[in-house]
């Protein structure tokens, strides 16, 4: 075996733990040709791992690198565990965790196959210096041609990343409300996300924000949640915070179960008093 691959500095993290403990180096790949469709990239792909035989690839929790990662693992005919949220690699192989049920439950998965592939959620980012690359260059031709890129939108910086996160969900009655909450996470240095009806329905702010089990997990320090009930499809995407706050009028509301600080009551009224209190504190 000749390393362990990842596809980018999303999954650094679990990759370099997996290459420490198997003591065999990191290696990172790099995708060339930006115009061509991620599966032109399979093919050349299949034949890099076969000729070179990396321990792991490790690739983000996206829709189209979740096509590529299967598509490896079954011309491998290796095995695939997709949608992890922790990995563990030991002396014979490694266990990883997975949501099923909607996020209801966590499944335990063990392989002591190498090679492996993994999808990662919520991976750590880290900034890698000397590591080997290997390219992957597209084939030319294949059965799916890009006609159109448009830029999608998203945050100032991602929100997975950040120490802070407001959320915001059905509690606020209109689009212009949001200025409140962009002057609270102005306040406490943080992003803003939301609920998927706010991003999918009402389209008030970009899907890259939404939190949840088809959106982004992340794991702030202070996780801020105003109007949101808490249905177990959004409390998938934050259950690596380490503190919830919670502001809901309604005192049954899911949110909560999952919350360690909870308000009951008004967020219109809650937040003008919450950003008056925080004046002088900094």
């Amino acid at each position: 075996m000749s390393g362990i691959w990842i596809s980018s500095e999303e999954v650094a993290g679990v990759g370099m733990d997996i290459a420490r403990m198997r003591g065999e180096s990191l290696v990172r790949l790099v995708w060339r040709g930006e115009k061509a469709h991620i599966s032109a990239y399979l093919p050349s792909l299949i034949d890099l791992v076969e000729k070179e035989k990396p321990s792991a690839v490790i690739f983000p929790s996206q829709v189209d690198l979740n096509d590529l990662a299967a598509g490896l693992a079954s011309a491998l005919n290796c095995p695939f565990i997709s949608g992890c949220i922790k990995v563990a690699a030991d002396e014979t192989g490694l266990e990883a965790q997975r949501h099923i049920y909607g996020g209801a439950a966590v499944q335990v998965v063990r392989s002591d196959a190498w090679p492996v592939v993994l999808t990662l959620v919520g991976g750590e980012r880290v900034e890698l210096e000397g590591v080997e690359i290997k390219e992957v260059f597209p084939v030319s031709q294949t059965a799916v041609k890009v006609l159109e890129r448009k830029v999608k939108e998203s945050a100032n910086r991602p929100i997975t990343e950040a120490k802070v996160v407001i959320s915001i969900g059905r509690g606020f009655k209109r689009r212009e409300d949001i200025v409140l909450v962009k002057d609270l996470a102005a306040r406490l240095s943080g992003e803003i996300g939301c609920t998927r009806p706010i991003a999918s329905e009402l389209h008030w702010l970009p899907e890259s924000v939404c939190i949840g089990l088809s959106g982004v997990q992340v794991s702030p320090d202070l996780y801020l949640a105003l109007g949101i009930s808490g249905q177990v499809q959004h409390v998938v995407g934050i259950r690596g915070a380490r503190v919830i706050v919670a502001v809901n009028q309604d005192e049954k509301a899911p949110i909560f179960g999952v919350a360690d600080f909870g308000i009951v009551g008004d967020l219109y009224n809650f937040i003008p008093l919450f950003l008056e209190a925080l004046k002088g504190t900094r």
